[in-house]
C-alpha cells in the first residue's frame, strides 16, 4: 500500500500539480492548471423517430435497445461534462481568491521581518546606486512616519484618559450632589407626617404643602472615545480605552 502511494506521488510530481506534493511551501506565485474550460452544446431533443420504430426482427431489436442505450449514456456524460466543467471554473475563482490573500500576507510578513535591514536577499549592493539611495529615502521615511505614529497614539491616550477622570469627577460630584438632595427630601417628607400626623390628633387643619423632591441632575454624557491601532496590533483592529463602569449609572431617589 505504501509502495502505490509512492508510485502515485511519484508520478504525479511530474504533472502540473507538482506543488501539491513538494516539500516546498505554496506561495502566491504557484500555479496550477486548471485545464481549459471548452464549449458545450445545449442539450437537443432527442430524435425520437428512430426509437419509436417497431423492430421486425431479432436483429432490429438488439439495435434498438442498444441505440437506447447510447443515447442514455451519451446524456448522463454530457451532463457530468458540465458539471466537471462548472466545478473547474469555482474552483480556479477560488484558488485566484486564495493566492490574493496569500499574496496580502506575504506583503506583511516581508514589511515586518526587513525591519532595520534595506536589503533583505543578503546580495551586496553599490552604496551610491540609485536602488540603494532611494530605499535608504524610503526606509527614514517609514522610520519617520512610525514614531510620528506612535507619538500621536501616546497623545490620544493621554487625552482620553484625561478627559474620562475629568468625566469620572463629574459624574461622583453629580452622584453625590443627588444624594444629598434625597436625603434632604425624606427628611423633610417624615418631619411633614409628623406635623401632618398631629394636626390630626388635634383635630386641627393642616395647611402645609407637601415637600417635592425636585429635579435632579441628570447624567452627564460620556465623552466621545476615539478609536486608534494600538501598538503591537498585527491584525490592525480598532482599540478603545474604555474604562470598567457604564457610560450611565442610574440615582437612587
Amino acid at each position: 500500500m505504501v509502495s502505490e502511494i509512492n508510485s502515485l506521488i511519484e508520478q504525479l510530481s511530474k504533472t502540473s500539480l507538482s506543488s501539491l506534493v513538494s516539500s516546498v511551501p505554496l506561495t502566491s506565485e504557484t500555479r496550477f492548471n486548471h485545464g481549459t474550460s471548452r464549449t458545450i452544446s445545449p442539450t437537443k431533443q432527442k430524435q425520437t423517430g428512430l426509437l419509436k420504430i417497431e423492430p421486425q426482427t431479432w436483429n432490429e431489436v438488439v439495435l434498438l435497445s442498444a441505440l437506447c442505450e447510447a443515447e442514455s449514456a451519451n446524456t448522463a456524460l454530457k451532463c457530468r461534462l458540465v458539471e466537471l466543467q462548472a466545478a473547474n471554473i469555482l474552483d480556479e475563482l477560488y484558488c485566484s481568491k486564495l493566492r490574493g490573500q496569500l499574496a496580502n500576507q506575504e506583503l506583511k510578513k516581508c514589511s515586518k521581518k526587513r525591519g532595520g535591514k534595506l536589503m533583505g536577499d543578503g546580495l551586496p549592493r553599490l552604496l551610491s546606486g540609485d536602488e540603494f539611495y532611494e530605499r535608504v529615502v524610503e526606509a527614514e521615511t517609514e522610520q519617520r512616519r512610525a514614531v510620528d505614529e506612535k507619538r500621536t497614539r501616546q497623545q490620544e491616550r493621554e487625552n482620553r484618559a484625561e478627559a474620562l477622570a475629568a468625566w469620572k469627577k463629574l459624574e461622583e460630584e453629580r452622584k453625590q450632589e443627588n444624594t444629598e438632595q434625597c436625603a434632604r427630601y425624606h427628611e423633610a417628607l417624615e418631619i411633614w407626617k409628623d406635623e401632618k400626623a398631629k394636626a390630626k390628633l388635634a383635630k386641627q387643619r393642616f395647611v402645609t404643602k407637601k415637600p417635592v423632591l425636585g429635579k435632579l441632575h441628570t447624567p452627564i454624557s460620556r465623552p466621545i472615545v476615539s478609536t486608534c491601532r494600538e501598538d503591537g496590533n498585527e491584525s490592525g483592529k480598532e482599540v478603545i480605552a474604555l474604562d470598567d463602569e457604564g457610560s450611565e449609572d442610574s440615582d437612587n431617589e
